[in-house]
């Protein structure tokens, strides 16, 4: 006898071997059993909490938050000294040799070259200036043929913050090196060296 090849039929009227179980029929029953019991267990817990007007009141529950101010940072840049030269032959009717400097970078504490004696063929003027909101000295020097300028910190420090020099072969054949004078004037700073006696007028 041969036997039959149609599959049994399940209690959701779905074929077992060809097609899932539709939501439809006890499972709908139980899923709406499941949610009505959750209901009526949410209602009692509802009912044995005391409601509180305080608790909805509260300032802090209606109150909208404030959005925080944030300072930006302000990145520390580096501060740079920079400085224009400028040299003059014949500069006045004596035929002085000069040389003038401006300086942006620092502001000047003083108003005065202080001379300082060396007792070889060497002058420095020095001078008090602010840089970076900290003290510290300009200080201009000849040595020979070589013109030197820095900023240092205050009473002869080794930390320099500018240096630079220039190369004047004046100072050692027309001019005489060791009669270095500075002046301030203004922004601008005006160094004055006579000329050697065998040059002069």
């Amino acid at each position: 006898m041969r036997t039959s090849c149609i599959p049994p039929i399940t209690s959701t009227g779905s074929n077992r071997r060809r097609t899932p179980a539709r939501l439809d029929g006890l499972a709908h029953v139980s899923i709406g059993r499941f949610m009505s019991e959750m209901e009526r267990n949410r209602k009692t817990e509802d009912d044995n909490e005391t409601w509180s007007v305080t608790k909805y009141a509260r300032s802090d529950f209606n109150q909208k938050s404030k959005k925080e101010e944030t300072t930006p940072y302000i990145y520390d840049t580096e501060q740079k000294i920079n400085c224009i030269t400028h040299t003059f032959d014949d500069y006045n009717e004596e035929g002085d040799f000069v040389i003038t400097l401006e300086f942006s970078g620092f502001e000047f504490s003083g108003d005065t070259f202080n001379r300082i004696d060396f007792h070889n063929n060497t002058c420095c003027y020095f001078i008090p200036v602010r840089f970076q909101g900290k003290e510290a000295c300009l200080y201009l020097t000849t040595i020979g043929d070589i013109f030197e300028y820095e900023v240092v910190s205050y009473k002869g420090s080794v930390t320099r913050f500018f240096s630079d020099e220039d190369f004047i072969p004046e100072l050692l054949q027309t001019y005489d090196s060791s009669s270095m004078r500075v002046e301030l004037a203004g922004n601008y700073i005006i160094i004055t060296y006579k000329k050697n006696q065998i040059y002069g007028r």
